[in-house]
């Protein structure tokens, strides 16, 4: 089974191009359709600036994250042809914690995302799904039904960066407005939006999705599962989630892997000892 790090690849427009209601992010206005190109208004950047300004956002520091606009405010809204932008790299930061249950960031916690936003760069609406409030959402979505199935050109729907953010009422808007519950990515992984939610973890998005109806039975890279994913990163309390929403315990991978030994190999005591209380099998 391909390790949970590798799938920071989901995010294939960081390498080629949520704010949960309860969070304080700054807000930033919305552009009504996705745009590639410079940022939009004050002081003109170069590409060369705007690509190393990329760059900085997606791997450098957050301090140097911060002189940079501190310099040149507009280049929060800087987005390459390609499809990077200043905030879909910063979503797609990973904390120092790898190997703790925990891939990347949630929106409402990712410092890097809260520097770019505090300049408050216009949203496109993909970025609105992830770090935008669900009013500003179903605003768009009013205005532009055909939002629903729009895909990015990492091959996301709004849906998909919404659940990967954890922004659990965005979520429940794109639902109620009839977006794809097991829309697959457009990209190798074919992930669904369960499976991204799984990696920020966020339980209450993953709670909502269950409860309307995502299919635990979905099979992805290697034949994994996504109770396959939840052992593997640790989260005892999604496995107990999956299973009580009838995940298979024994399912097994392509290779033969079953969610125990996923969780057994990557040292998830909490995770293993919860599948062997529920018949789990090596």
């Amino acid at each position: 089974m391909p390790t949970s790090r590798s799938m920071i690849v989901l995010l294939s427009l960081v390498a080629c191009a949520r704010t949960p209601a309860r969070s304080n992010q700054p807000t930033a206005p919305v552009r009504s359709s996705e745009s590639t190109g410079e940022p939009t208004g004050g002081t003109a950047v170069s590409d060369e600036e705007r690509d190393r300004f990329l760059e900085t956002v997606k791997s450098g520091e957050l301090g140097d994250i911060q002189r940079a606009l501190a310099r040149t405010p507009t280049l929060a809204a800087a987005r390459a042809p390609t499809g990077r932008s200043a905030v879909l790299l910063a979503l797609s930061r990973a904390p120092d914690t790898r190997g703790k249950g925990q891939d990347f960031y949630l929106a409402a916690d990712n410092p890097f995302l809260k520097a770019v936003l505090a300049a408050h760069p216009p949203l496109d609406p993909f970025e609105t799904a992830a770090v935008g409030d669900a009013g500003a959402l179903a605003r768009l979505l009013t205005g532009d039904a055909t939002l629903l199935t729009r895909v990015h050109k990492s091959g996301w729907t709004l849906l998909h960066f919404a659940a990967f953010a954890g922004n659990t009422e965005a979520v429940r808007v794109l639902l109620d407005r009839g977006a794809g519950l097991e829309k697959r990515a457009e990209n190798k992984f074919e992930n669904t939006p369960l499976l991204v939610a799984l990696l920020t973890g966020d339980r209450a998005t993953v709670q909502l999705l269950l409860d309307r109806g995502a299919n635990l039975a979905a099979r992805y890279e290697g034949g994994t599962t996504a109770l396959h994913l939840a052992a593997e990163l640790g989260r005892a309390d999604l496995v107990k989630l999956l299973l009580d929403h009838g995940a298979a315990v024994n399912a097994r991978t392509d290779d033969g892997g079953t969610p125990l030994a996923i969780a057994v190999k990557h040292s998830r005591a909490a995770a293993a000892e919860l599948l062997r209380s529920r018949g789990a099998e090596m």
